[in-house]
């Protein structure tokens, strides 16, 4: 596919082996191969977003999304804090002793 990129990369079936060699080894070839790559991607790129559908959602404030999340989140959290402390308060006493074991430095 032609693509009228002005600097193609060098053919080297039509160099000798010793030019194709040097060529090969100087790193210039591989750049000149990512060059015209990145050209023929970003140019497909632009064809395809030339002709693709346009959106037809929405995307305005009020027309979906996270529709009261913060409360609801705070209100959940609340709850399970409320539960960890119900919790916390059924359990029984522990005694003196037996704290001092498990919490030694």
């Amino acid at each position: 596919m032609s693509v009228n990129i002005t600097n193609p990369p060098i053919d080297r079936r039509r160099l000798s082996a010793e030019d194709r060699s040097a060529y090969n080894q100087s790193g210039s070839h591989a750049a000149a191969k990512k060059a015209v790559a990145r050209t023929k991607a970003y140019r497909g790129k632009q064809k395809y977003e030339s002709n693709r559908p346009a959106r037809t959602q929405e995307r305005k404030p009020g027309s979906g999304g996270f529709a009261g999340g913060v409360a609801i989140q705070q209100a959940r959290l609340r709850q399970l804090g409320q539960e960890n402390t119900r919790a916390e308060s059924l359990r029984p006493p522990m005694p003196d002793t037996q704290k001092e074991e498990i919490y030694r430095n």
